[in-house]
């Protein structure tokens, strides 16, 4: 048996430490999380599980502003999608939404009502833009669909990865880490434009006007390739939007942190000392944003012999990129920015900031150590399910006291948390 490195036994140890639980003294904030038995409801000590449909796959749940309901996505054997509505008593029902744009969440009207977004069709005319239907339904069992509005949208996004830490990380962020975007905002529907996450508009559903969110950012660092704003977080208050600003350059994707006045529909880059990945607001008008730095090869202890069993699955002969992450927290009219949290992990998924505004809710994604060795020593077989191999890499929410001076404490592996409104 080789010897175990310092590194490894550094992580071992991380891996245990995280695995325990929260402090028993710590206030959680109610939430609604997917976890191995399906969709959850978490509430101080009281535990609901929420009876779902049979489904392969639960996605983007979302809260009704007055805290009573969860609006959802879930995939079923067949892949389909369909829009799920529970209570917080555990009570589920299917809504007749018809078929869905693949990728969008769930949004609520301040009354009540939930928007989403339906399958469009294609058009006739090749020269003409496909168009994606938003529709207006009430939280009601029996209810029916209203089309309220219309708005280009580019489909036809593809791709994969052999990693189950990118199917992880996919699954908390959306695809490539960009999720889309739909929120209803006093200055029309937020909305993303293209199914890569690589676009955001504002669409008046008075008027059919959907007017960009570009502003007047570069379309790339040296003028070719595509660029946009996404990956967004709506502020609080409704009057901002913070997020990413990519471009596609010959030498690959530049990053960088934008806020965009909904009101007066600009757009302002926030300099930081690193690119960002994800985005929440953080208190009084400040901005959390994610970053990942690479560290070292998580293939670099192996030997020859024991890395052809990765073979089935990847070229063992490439680098396997390990991660340190990082939670930023930047204030914009300043940019002084300081760092609340950093760890040995693959990337962070998502964040949010609970109404106390001292608490940051987020899930992270280990690095693929434990998947690596679990293959190496034969207790994962390559080509088993995919579900058998994202186990080896759990994504865990963690919980962090802002200002305390203690450490980011764990709360359980589940994913997709969403924080009820207080």
């Amino acid at each position: 048996m080789r010897a175990v490195t310092i590194t490894r036994f550094v992580l071992l140890v991380a891996v245990v430490l995280l695995a325990l639980p929260a402090a028993a003294q710590m206030s959680v904030p109610a939430y609604a999380a997917v976890t191995t038995g399906g969709l959850t409801l978490f509430d101080a000590d009281q535990i609901v599980e929420i009876a779902t449909p049979p489904h392969r796959a639960i996605f983007r749940p979302t809260w009704s502003p007055d805290g009573a309901k969860l609006a959802y996505i879930i995939s079923d054997d067949g892949w389909a999608q369909h829009l799920v509505v529970s209570d917080t008593a555990g009570g589920v029902f299917t809504l007749e939404a018809g078929p869905l744009e693949a990728g969008f969440p769930p949004a609520w009207t301040p009354d009540g009502d939930i928007i989403y977004i339906g399958q469009g069709e294609f058009p006739t005319d090749a020269n003409d833009p496909y168009l994606a239907s938003v529709k207006r339904i009430k939280p009601e069992a029996d209810a029916q669909p209203v089309t309220i509005g219309k708005f280009a949208f580019v489909v036809g996004c593809g791709g994969g990865s052999p990693l189950p830490t990118d199917w992880q990380y996919w699954s908390e962020a959306g695809f490539g880490g960009a999720n889309l975007t739909l929120a209803w905002t006093d200055y029309g529907l937020l909305h993303s434009t293209q199914c890569s996450g690589l676009g955001l508009a504002l669409l008046d559903l008075n008027t059919g006007d959907d007017i960009s969110l570009q502003g007047e950012l570069p379309q790339s660092v040296n003028d070719h390739a595509q660029s946009g704003i996404g990956r967004a977080a709506l502020s609080p208050d409704g009057q901002q939007v913070a997020a990413v600003h990519w471009m596609y350059t010959e030498t690959g994707p530049v990053y960088e942190l934008v806020t965009a006045d909904l009101a007066a529909r600009t757009v302002t880059t926030i300099p930081t000392a690193v690119e960002p990945d994800q985005v929440a607001w953080g208190p009084e008008g400040t901005i959390f944003f994610s970053a990942r730095a690479y560290v070292r090869d998580v293939l670099a202890d192996y030997s020859r012999d024991e890395l052809a069993a990765l073979k089935p699955v990847i070229d063992p002969t490439i680098s396997l990129s390990g991660y340190e992450v990082s939670i930023h927290q930047v204030e914009p009219a300043t940019g002084s920015s300081q760092i609340v949290y950093s760890g040995d992990a693959y990337a962070i998924g998502r964040m949010a900031l609970a109404a106390d505004g001292q608490t940051l809710l987020f899930s992270q994604i280990p690095n693929l150590d434990g998947w690596v060795q679990a293959i190496v020593d034969g207790r994962l077989d390559p080509l088993a399910a995919d579900a058998d191999h994202r186990a080896y890499v759990p994504i865990a929410l963690l919980i962090l006291r802002l200002g305390s001076g203690e450490d980011a404490a764990f709360d359980g592996y589940r994913s997709q948390f969403a924080l009820r409104p207080a």
